[in-house]
């Protein structure tokens, strides 16, 4: 009886005590030093002191966000706040094995999109926690407790986490800002002999409102012959970061910018992106650019062009809300219909000006003379492309909703705030600046091409069915869009120069986005390097209209460790993307909660029925122990393959491979076979951002087939998952016309 006690309490408290190790001989016990023992005791005590405390918490929050739920408040997170020392306590010692156990659980890892080693050591030690807890070791119980207790938000980005999107610069890239911020007079411009003084042209910057990057810009020049050039403007973030530096390597690192609703990661340091890299710096009195000059011939096609490295005046910021009115005041005045033969039409624009009621506020003459000038010429140029096989126009016809999401305060008593706003892909001053990064993009295409330079191009798909383009029997432009986007092939890089079919380029180079992709960065260096050695040996060739097709050497070991085409930086980019996509998805569907609780009448839209709901509809209840926020994410494991570029030592010669991803089989179960027989149908809602597909439920017996394009006006409902959608319903149905199974699948 003695030995079993004995052996029962070394079970229990021995390792407070002991450190336990195991020999031939049989298991000793080493004493720990008294300062250990001392810390395993408190740790101990308040392992049991949370035990006892927890079932109070998990009651008291419970409580509080059922009646919280009620007041229609579900952004905020006050809850009953577990003593600090706890916490203190669970964060040191706790923190991070709860987080590995609801990140190995991550779609993002189970799909091995997200390659992250399995901590198995540190996921037992959160196993541990929660057995004592009383609760189950799985993934929302760890994720649960971390919210409980304040060491999480209650909406805490787990992609960002899963993805390694939150890591800081590097100490040496964040000195290396410094001192390019602090010493940028010192800083000198090799390039200075080669830089085209533009500074005499105006520049516009056209963005959203939230933008802080602004790395393109567009101008107008007249000419002497009456014709006129326009010039796309690239910020030349090659002036301050070399491509040896330590900010290159964190750039190629990082891969692009990261935007989501309630994160945005930078490429770059905020400091050097928003300032001294922008084409909008307002504390200089110049920025240096890589500028393309074009000149269009009657038709809209390029006539002649001139990439040279330039400095500009600072671009004049503009909304794309702010361009839109510029165009409709244009619009209503002939003058602009012929303002391109008038030299003087901007003084005549002034009294056309004071004479409207404008829709616009500061609608100086210059600034509209210039606006509607760039528009025409980019109609033009864009009628040119769809005559040449360009499908970008027909892609147009979709809603975006956007949304920004800010945390005020600190967990667990934070609060949230949450903004959205919907727009037209195809509205004129998108279109617009669309035009001039997709001409940019074609003419650094055309001088690589010229000059033999390794730049990364960027292709698409060929060519679709011969009648893909025509409207259907019955079919809407907003419903070929979404016809057509599924059978666009996704971009892929490559150093030979192919179709893309989106812009109908043939050397498209993607080159207009610097500071935020680093792909863009990586082709200025190339690009930079090409017109450093055209003008030391063709000292003319900068300032030609078209520089004569000399092949310029390049030595392939002295570009190779910033080469982005490596499988590394490619796995980098599709985890991104994957990561931002489903975040965007887990914030729409909040913002639609809010939308709906606040809400006092059902809230009912105008939704497009796209087709009849496919046979892989799945129940949300069988992803139960995803940790993440994403629970009616199907998982895209499978539906890409794994595709890798590899340059021979001379860059003369590409290999490619191809790694079949395993594809996934889904077996349809009697639910999904009654689907079409129930009437259920994908359906859009363009008013809330036409990219997402929500379920419709319209039985036959009462509406009849509904065919591809219908319009109907029906009430969103919530699923069981929280701020999750399932089903719209025609207004004359409600929750209790829907079948049992269907209910049970979706609700």
């Amino acid at each position: 009886m003695l030995l079993y006690v004995t052996e029962d309490c070394m079970r229990k408290w021995g390792t407070l005590f002991f450190q336990i190790s195991m020999t031939s001989g049989g298991v000793t016990y080493t004493p720990l030093p008294n300062e250990i023992v001392l810390d395993n005791l408190k740790a101990h005590a308040l392992l049991e002191e949370f035990r006892i405390l927890y079932p109070q918490f998990a009651n008291k929050n419970d409580q509080f966000q059922a009646s919280d739920s009620k007041n229609d408040d579900s952004l905020s997170n006050a809850k009953w706040i577990v003593p600090e020392h706890i916490v203190q306590f669970l964060r040191l010692r706790y923190a991070s094995s709860l987080e590995e156990l609801v990140y190995r659980s991550s779609r993002l890892v189970k799909g091995r999109i997200a390659r992250r080693p399995p901590n198995q050591v540190s996921v037992d030690e959160g196993e541990k926690l929660l057995k004592l807890l009383g609760l189950a070791p799985t993934p929302k119980n760890a994720r649960n407790v971390l919210e409980r207790i304040g060491l999480w938000s209650v909406h805490q980005n787990i992609e960002a986490e899963v993805a390694g999107l939150r890591r800081p610069f590097s100490n040496e890239a964040s000195e290396e800002a410094f001192r390019l911020l602090n010493q940028r007079g010192n800083v000198f411009d090799s390039d200075a002999d080669r830089r085209v003084d533009l500074t005499h042209l105006v520049s516009y910057a056209i963005d959203s409102e939230f933008a802080s990057e602004i790395d393109d810009a567009i101008s107008i020049e007249s000419l002497e012959n009456g014709r006129e050039r326009i010039w796309i403007h690239i910020a030349d973030v090659g002036r301050w970061i070399s491509p040896n530096s330590e900010l290159a390597r964190e750039a190629k690192e990082r891969t692009s910018t990261v935007h989501m609703p309630d994160l945005r990661v930078p490429m770059l340091p905020e400091s050097l992106s928003s300032k001294l890299l922008s084409l909008a710096a307002p504390t200089e009195t110049s920025v240096s650019a890589l500028s393309c000059g074009v000149e269009l011939d009657a038709s809209g096609e390029i006539a002649s062009y001139q990439l040279c490295m330039s400095k500009i005046k600072p671009a004049k910021r503009l909304t794309y809300h702010k361009v839109d009115n510029l165009l409709q005041t244009a619009s209503r005045s002939a003058v602009f219909s012929n303002a391109s033969s008038s030299a003087e039409s901007p003084e005549v624009n002034s009294a056309v000006v004071a004479e409207q009621k404008q829709p616009c506020h500061e609608c100086e003459p210059q600034l509209l003379h210039d606006i509607a000038r760039l528009n025409t010429l980019a109609q033009s140029r864009f009628a040119y492309r769809q005559r040449h096989g360009a499908v970008d126009g027909f892609l147009r016809d979709k809603t975006d909703l956007s949304i920004s999401a800010k945390m005020e305060g600190l967990p667990p008593a934070e609060t949230w705030s949450l903004s959205g706003y919907f727009t037209w892909a195809n509205r004129s001053s998108v279109a617009l600046v669309t035009e001039y990064m997709f001409m940019m993009s074609h003419c650094a295409g055309l001088f690589a091409v010229n000059h033999s330079i390794p730049v990364i191009f960027r292709t698409q798909k060929d060519a679709l069915p011969s009648d893909a383009l025509n409207l259907q029997p019955n079919e809407t432009p907003f419903l070929r869009t979404h016809r057509l986007l599924p059978l666009m092939n996704q971009t892929r890089d490559s150093i030979a120069p192919g179709h893309h079919l989106s812009s109908g380029s043939h050397n498209y180079v993607s080159c207009t986005s610097p500071i935020r992709r680093y792909q863009d960065l990586y082709n200025h260096y190339l690009l930079k390097h090409a017109l450093r050695w055209l003008h030391h040996h063709h000292a003319s060739s900068t300032t030609r209209m078209l520089s004569p097709n000399v092949s310029i050497p390049f030595n392939s070991n002295d570009w190779k460790d910033l080469d982005p085409m490596n499988r590394t930086v490619a796995t980098k980019a599709r985890l991104i993307r994957q990561a931002v996509v489903r975040r965007e998805e887990y914030w729409s569907r909040i913002f639609l909660s809010k939308l709906v609780q606040d809400s006092p009448t059902p809230v009912t839209f105008d939704a497009i029925v796209l087709g009849k709901v496919s046979a892989s509809l799945q129940s949300d209840s069988q992803d139960e122990d995803d940790g993440t926020n994403n629970e009616d994410i199907a998982n895209d494991e499978g539906k890409e393959d794994d595709v890798v570029v590899k340059r021979s030592p001379e860059g003369t010669s590409v290999t490619k491979s191809v790694r079949k991803r395993p594809r996934s089989s889904h077996s349809p179960t009697a639910f999904e076979k009654m689907n079409i027989e129930e009437g259920l149908y994908v359906a859009s809602i363009p008013a809330i951002g036409s990219a997402r597909k929500i379920t419709l439920y319209a039985p036959r017996s009462r509406f009849g087939e509904l065919a591809a394009g219908s319009a109907i006006r029906a009430t969103l409902h919530r699923s069981r998952q929280p701020n999750s959608f399932k089903v719209l319903l025609p207004e004359s149905l409600s929750e209790e016309d829907l079948p049992d199974a269907i209910r049970r699948n979706l609700l």
